[in-house]
């Protein structure tokens, strides 16, 4: 019960230390099983997740956030959703990144594949050629090493990982903008 609680109000073992005026360790050894929790703070631990569950259901319809154990609870949930969100909207910032570096790779080795098949059409097979011929022969192999890498269907499932992550983060501010505002 005291992990589960701690989890769902998104506290650390310090944090919720603190709160219930314990050692760290006396958080720790419980949660493993190690120690038992007095009484007393196992109450005060279930009434601060009976008012958290009654703040996120609303229970009572008027207002939320009336004690200062509740206002604390509040606050580090926001600030812990916002540390969330912004580090949501990096990871797309670079999904974004990486698929327009995706997309221009793969078009700049398309081009480049067809210049060196052209190149190498054109070059006689002579000895003369032959380190030319073994040149091409590599940068070919470089440059479809490169169009694996970038296939449009690669590029699919980084939009698709996209447009996910995008929705994860407008249905959590939509959620935020619920309860947090």
């Amino acid at each position: 019960m005291i992990k589960d609680t701690r989890t769902l109000l998104q506290l650390t073992q310090e944090d919720l230390a603190m709160y219930l005026a314990v050692p760290f360790s006396v958080i720790s050894m419980a949660e493993s099983g190690l120690r038992e929790m007095p009484f007393e703070k196992l109450k005060k631990l279930q009434q601060l997740r009976e008012n958290y569950l009654r703040i996120i259901r609303d229970e009572d319809g008027k207002g939320r956030y009336k004690t200062p154990e509740l206002l604390a609870v509040y606050d580090k949930l926001r600030a812990d959703k916002n540390r969330g969100m912004e580090q949501k909207e990096f990871v797309v910032k670079n999904m974004r990144l990486e698929l327009e570096e995706m997309t221009t790779a793969y078009e700049k080795a398309a081009e480049k594949l067809k210049g060196l098949d052209a190149l190498r059409n054109e070059l006689p097979d002579t000895a003369e050629n032959k380190y030319e011929k073994q040149w091409l022969d590599y940068q070919w192999s470089k440059t479809i090493s490169l169009i694996r890498k970038c296939n449009p269907a690669v590029q699919a499932q980084l939009r698709i990982k996209l447009e996910l992550a995008e929705a994860e983060i407008k249905i959590t501010q939509k959620v935020m903008k619920e309860y947090f505002n």
